[in-house]
């Protein structure tokens, strides 16, 4: 019969496990909260005409701060020439803002794994102490 000290000397990987779930859980949350606060705080910029055609490619342009999903929906509001490229852009912008909320699926996945892992030690633990 294993003691609690000796059941988890025999289990490191669970341990090691359960870090990963956990570090795996908190960049999820870290991604999360930082590309919604990003989004939130570079949108509703507009590109100004005069300031992209004074810095000609491949010059940045330098107003403001962006996120890729900011700038190309502000380069979604400039007039267009070609229906193809406006068709392009806007593709890519719903490519990025799936990928924004595809992190909600993670945290949930990540955070029922972290309470799986939780709820396995506190159940080997009990049956430890039953023993005794």
């Amino acid at each position: 019969m294993l003691t609690t000290t000796q059941w988890m000397k025999s289990h490191p990987e669970f341990y090691v496990w359960g870090v990963i779930i956990l570090l795996s859980f908190l960049l999820t949350v870290a991604a999360l909260i930082y590309t919604f606060v990003a989004t939130s705080q570079t949108s509703g910029q507009v590109i100004d005409l005069a300031v992209a055609q004074a810095n000609l490619p491949p010059a940045h342009y330098p107003d403001g701060s962006w996120t890729p999903e900011t700038w190309y929906a502000a380069v979604l509001d400039l007039p267009l020439l070609s229906p193809s490229n406006v068709r392009i852009i806007s593709g890519n912008v719903g490519m990025m803002r799936g990928w924004r909320w595809n992190l909600v699926p993670l945290l949930i996945l990540g955070f029922v794994l972290l309470m799986l892992f939780i709820l396995e030690l506190w159940r080997a633990m009990l049956s430890i102490a039953a023993r005794k």
